[in-house]
């Protein structure tokens, strides 16, 4: 009984101390980036250069610039990329440091992405994602401009006023 005990303490602390050396390692590597400028990223703010403040972009904006974000003039420096209201930093999976531009249009409603800086998205419930991903529906549906030129993850992209697949972009 006594080595049961002894043999289930040496597990749980090997464990923690696994786990705790896995978090250190990924936090060290950046792999998991939890606080920004003093912004709690996992819980949706980042840094607004822009407004000195953490805020969460869907709700509300970075920022207006006096020049429509587009693909063709992103800043290639953080300086004029931060001056423009951007973020510099990796974007998505890839480590290269690029510049994101807040758009303009930000929340306006949208039939297609050519009406949008970014791109024109939408909200879905489960059962609309089930009924496009499992069923491949169509689903009439007009979306929102982002609050981003570069948007990753995966989204309801309205092509026409018709979503007819969920998108994954990193």
């Amino acid at each position: 009984m006594k080595n049961k005990k002894l043999i289930i303490t040496i597990v749980i602390f090997s464990l923690l101390v696994f786990f705790v050396l896995i978090a250190i390692f990924f936090v060290k590597n950046k792999t998991i980036k939890m606080i920004e400028h003093g912004c709690l990223i996992v819980t949706g703010y980042s840094w607004c250069e822009a407004k000195q403040k953490c805020l969460k972009i869907w709700e509300e904006g970075c920022g207006i610039t006096n020049q429509p974000a587009s693909l063709d003039n992103i800043p290639q420096d953080k300086e004029t990329c931060e001056m423009r209201g951007g973020e510099w930093g990796p974007i998505g999976i890839f480590p290269e440091e690029e510049c994101n531009l807040p758009t303009s249009d930000s929340g306006k409603t949208c039939s297609n992405q050519d009406e949008c800086e970014g791109a024109c998205l939408a909200d879905l419930s489960q059962k609309e994602e089930d009924k496009i991903i499992k069923q491949k529906e169509v689903i009439e549906r007009k979306g929102k401009c982002t609050s981003w030129l570069i948007n990753v993850g995966c989204g309801a992209h309205v092509n026409n006023g018709k979503i007819d697949g969920i998108l994954c972009a990193d």
